[in-house]
C-alpha cells in the first residue's frame, strides 16, 4: 500500500517584518537535529507529530500545541506510520519587535513543550489562515498578538537568566561568532580549537554539551541561515549553492529541505509572492 503523499508550504510576509508560516503533510520526511535563532510554534491539525527535545521524546495530537524554546536542540518527525498534518510559526525578532514593541522580550520561551487547549489552538489557526490567503498587514498582527498572547498566559515562561560565562561558555560563544560570521568557511576542528586554546576533543565536548549540537551541524545551519538570506535577495539556487560550498543544486536542495521542511524553490517563491 503506498504511503500518501507529502507536501509542504511556507508563506512569507514581507509586510509583517518577514513573518514566515509552514503548512505541511509528512509521511517520511525527518527533520534533522537542529536549533533555531528563534521559538518554533507548532499546531497539528490532523495526526501525530513526535521530536526529541529537552531529552525526552514527546508526541503531539490532533488539536495539540508543541513549543521549542530558542537556541535549544531538537528533531521533528512522524508519530506513526500515517504522518501529521501541522502549522507552525517561526516568531523571528523582528517580527516580535514589530507586534510588541522594543521595549518587550524579542524572543519567546515557553514552559512545557506540549499543551492541548482549544482557545488557543482556534487562535493560532486563524492567524494562520489570515498570513495565507493574504488578509490586511492590521488583521493578520491583531490575531497573532491575540493567539501570542493567550499561548504566554498558559504557557509562557521568563527568559533564561544570564550567569556568570565560564571560559567553557565563552569559547562556545566564540567559536559560534567564528562559524556565523563566514558559513562558507571550512575550517578544521583543530583550527577552531587553536582560536580558543582548547584541545579539539575538550571544544566538542563543551560545544555540544552547551548547544546540543555538534560543531558540524552547527556549520550547516549557519550556511542554512545564510542561505535564506540569499534566497529572499533573488540569488540564482544554483549560485547559491557553490557560494556554500555544496556539491551541486541537488545536494543543497535535499539539506535545504532536511533543515527546513520546504525546497529553496519553494523558499524563494514565496518570499517573492509579498
Amino acid at each position: 500500500m503506498l504511503k500518501p503523499s507529502e507536501w509542504s508550504t511556507l508563506h512569507s510576509r514581507a509586510d509583517l517584518r518577514g513573518l514566515e508560516t509552514l503548512h505541511a503533510h509528512f509521511v517520511r520526511h525527518r527533520y534533522s537535529r537542529h536549533a533555531h535563532e528563534y521559538a518554533v510554534i507548532g499546531l497539528v491539525d490532523s495526526g501525530v507529530q513526535s521530536y526529541t527535545y529537552r531529552g525526552a521524546r514527546h508526541r503531539t495530537g490532533r488539536g495539540g500545541i508543541f513549543f521549542v524554546n530558542p537556541q535549544e536542540a531538537h528533531t521533528g518527525e512522524p508519530g506513526d506510520e500515517n504522518g501529521y498534518v501541522y502549522r507552525a510559526l517561526y516568531p523571528t525578532a523582528d517580527f516580535l519587535r514589530g507586534l510588541l514593541g522594543d521595549k518587550r522580550s524579542r524572543q519567546l520561551y515557553f514552559r512545557e513543550p506540549v499543551i492541548y487547549d482549544e482557545v488557543a489552538a482556534t487562535n493560532l489557526r486563524r492567524a494562520h489562515l489570515a498570513v495565507e490567503h493574504g488578509e490586511a498587514r492590521v488583521t493578520c498582527e491583531s490575531l497573532w498578538l491575540a493567539a501570542l498572547t493567550v499561548l504566554l498566559q498558559l504557557n509562557g515562561e521568563k527568559p533564561p537568566m544570564l550567569g556568570r560565562i565560564h571560559r567553557s561558555r565563552y569559547a562556545v560563544r566564540r567559536i559560534r561568532e567564528l562559524i556565523d560570521g563566514d558559513p562558507t568557511q571550512e575550517p578544521s576542528l583543530a583550527a577552531l580549537a587553536a582560536h580558543v586554546h582548547m584541545s579539539p576533543y575538550h571544544l566538542a565536548h563543551v560545544f555540544t554539551r552547551e548547544t546540543g549540537l555538534s560543531i558540524h551541524v552547527y556549520a550547516e545551519m549557519a550556511r542554512i541561515r545564510r542561505a535564506r538570506h540569499l534566497l529572499r535577495a533573488g540569488r540564482a539556487i544554483a549560485a547559491i549553492a557553490f557560494e556554500l560550498g555544496y556539491a551541486d543544486q541537488s545536494h543543497f536542495t535535499r539539506r535545504y529541505k532536511q533543515f527546513e521542511g520546504v525546497t529553496p524553490a519553494r523558499y524563494q517563491k514565496s518570499a517573492r509572492t509579498f
